[in-house]
Order: structure tokens, then sequence, then C-alpha cells
């Protein structure tokens, strides 16, 4: 499917853009990634853009000028930051972007995937379930949440030829520090103490190849019209997680400070999705959290 398509992946110095571009390259895919302040991979065609002001002119008039077999749309600035006063950066940012980017695709041939995120369900009730009512908690969740809705209503209404992917956490090696796994890893082989939370409430976690992979689903003629989570659908609680991380490090445990910090208010108590919709078009995580974590102390160590 991907030999010699001409693929554009806006947000392609990202986590999962860099990854997700590297995997189209493999796959003998032309790719053309829009780059504002981050590097793209090595064997992309550079597209750069404006550090500042909005992003949406720049990257309709890209979309008209390359026409590609498919749009994986990522760029998005994330701020989880729950100031009212963010809402009109996110609006710019998220809701206004994503309408040029959908809107330059109209009445073309080209498959639009608009990368969303699982934030939409904020706090709403376990396993997330794609058609679940939303309950964004942030001015990003809230202008991710209204672009799905109007992409959903492009499609609907226009024809839209498009897919909303909507990834959960993912982890890898070359994730930047300052997410939990990266700063527990750093901590563990510094053999430094780790001050948390009781760290009850559950996450997901998915490594950044299985993600890449469920991503490239959601651009199949079969997903289009769809909104799919991009998941595995197994949660671990935070203390399982970090506790994990110093044995597999073989870091002594006891650096592990369960209670030493109180809990974070407003911060769900369960997160994970229903992956029934993406694996019923084939997906099935390959990377269990023990191999995807020592993969990732592998690399921190190096």
């Amino acid at each position: 499917m991907w030999n010699s398509q001409r693929i554009l992946v806006t947000g392609a110095g990202g986590f999962l853009g860099r990854a997700l571009c590297a995997r189209l390259l493999a796959l003998g895919a032309q790719v053309h990634g829009s780059q504002r302040r981050r590097p793209v991979p090595e064997g992309v065609h550079r597209h750069p853009i404006p550090p500042t002001g909005p992003t949406g002119p720049a990257l309709s008039a890209l979309v008209t000028t390359l026409r590609p077999q498919v749009v994986f749309h990522l760029g998005s600035p994330v701020n989880p930051d729950r100031a009212p006063q963010r809402f009109e950066e996110m609006q710019q940012g998220v809701l206004a972007t994503t309408d040029a980017v959908a809107r330059a695709c109209l009445g073309t041939s080209t498959r639009l995937v608009h990368v969303g995120t699982c934030e939409v369900y904020g706090d709403g009730p376990t396993p997330f379930r794609e058609d679940q009512a939303l309950r964004p908690v942030s001015p990003y969740s809230a202008a991710k949440a209204a672009a799905d809705l109007w992409v959903q209503t492009l499609m609907r209404t226009q024809g839209l030829k498009a897919s909303i992917a909507r990834p959960f956490l993912s982890y890898g090696p070359t994730q930047r520090s300052g997410a939990l796994i990266p700063t527990a890893i750093a901590a563990a082989l510094a053999g430094a103490p780790f001050p948390m939370t009781q760290g009850t409430q559950t996450r997901e976690l998915n490594f950044i190849s299985d993600m890449v992979q469920a991503l490239l689903l959601t651009a199949g003629p079969e997903a289009v019209g769809q909104t799919l989570n991009l998941c595995c659908g197994q949660e671990h609680s935070v203390r399982q997680i970090v506790e994990r991380i110093y044995h597999l490090a073989e870091a002594d445990p006891a650096l592990v400070q369960v209670g030493a910090l109180p809990h974070r208010a407003g911060e769900s108590s369960r997160f994970y999705g229903d992956p029934s919709r993406i694996q019923a078009l084939g997906y099935k995580a390959k990377v269990s959290l023990d191999q995807g974590l020592l993969a990732c102390i592998a690399a921190a160590r190096t």
C-alpha cells in the first residue's frame, strides 16, 4: 500500500511523528513532513513552517501543492494547563489548523487521518469508547474535541475522506524527558530516590512501534469515516509501572518512595481505552510492557 505513495505528515518532528515517518520510509513511501521547531527525520522531504503565527494557511498551501495520497495530521500544540485563557491559543493551534488541513483535502482523492487525543474523554467512564460522550477538562482537550467534531461534520456533509485517530499514552526509547517513564528510568539508573504519590491511578502504556502500526491502519480505505482509539486496553497502576522500572533496571526498590507526594487534584483515577474498533482492522499489540521498558532502559544506558 505504501510503496511510492506520497505522504504528508504534519508535526513530523514530534515523538509519534518521527516514528511514523521512519516506518513510512522503511515501507517505501515518499514522505513529506512539516517542520516548525523540531527537525524532521533524515530522508523526509522537509517543509519549514513559520515558527510563530498561525500554521493553518501554510499547511493548507502545502496540501494543495503536494496533493498527497494520505495526510497524517499530527501537528498541534500540546498544553495540559486548565487555565481558560489558554483557549484562544488552542483554538488557533488546534481547531483552526485542523480546519485548514481538512478543507484543503475536500474535493480531492487525498485521505486525511486526523490525529486527535484520548484527552477528549477527560473524566468519563472507562474503558473509553469512541461513541461515548466527550468530557474534555482543559482548553487543549476541548479544542481537540471540537476539531474531531468538525472533521466528522465534513465527512458527513461534504464527503471528506477521513478517519479520526485517538492515540493513548505511548512511550519509547526516544521519548523526551519529563514524561513518567523516562523520568523514572533516569532516576533508577542513577540510583536516585523517586518520590511519588500513592500511585493507585491507572494508565495504559503503548510502545511507540505498536502505536505506529495502529496509526497506519487508520489510513486504510476500510477506516474512512471511523473514529478509532489507538490503544491496547491494558491498565497498570502508576506504582506498578515505577516499581517495574526499578526492578528491570536492577535498582534498589526501596528508592521508590510511595506516598511521598500528595495526590494531584483533578487527576483521573483510571484512564484506558477500548481497542475493539482498531482490533477489528487487524491491530494487535506486539510489545509487552517488560519488553518496552527494557528497550527504553537499554537506550538510556547508552
